[in-house]
């Protein structure tokens, strides 16, 4: 092998090591919340968690659930109680992930997610669905 060969092996396991390292350093920086499973987010509803719907307006047109208080994706509401256990759902995982890091760098201390959205939630009878008129 020649110089040039070394000189871009080299520069490709440096890149590499750096990347590596960047992907370890930044990684913290986004507060672990855990995703439930539907049985795990049972759990935590027998154990006195609020259920928050994340989905915006013109979502819940399709529907509302009647255990969960419809507070949208954005701004966290002024007042959140720290010690109370949520759990965030809406369409697919991907905002309601966001809204529990959100309530966990805020403060909260007991928070979650629904990994599986809300097709899913309404598919499940123990849960009323509310269709608004």
């Amino acid at each position: 092998m020649d110089s040039v060969t070394y000189g871009l092996a080299a520069y490709i396991i440096f890149t590499i090591v750096g990347i590596r390292y960047l992907i370890k350093k930044y990684r913290n920086l986004r507060p672990h919340v855990d995703g439930l499973e539907l049985e795990e987010l049972k759990e935590w509803l027998n154990d006195g968690a609020i259920l928050w719907d994340v989905r915006s307006e013109r979502e819940w047109e399709t529907g509302l659930l009647s255990e969960a208080i419809a507070v949208g994706y954005g701004p966290l509401p002024s007042r959140v109680d720290p010690k109370q256990k949520i759990v965030c759902y809406c369409t697919s995982g991907i905002r309601s992930r966001a809204m529990a890091e959100n309530l966990k760098k805020a403060g909260a201390e007991s928070v979650a997610y629904f990994i599986g959205g809300y097709h899913h939630l309404k598919e499940d009878s123990s849960f009323n669905v509310i269709i608004p008129s």
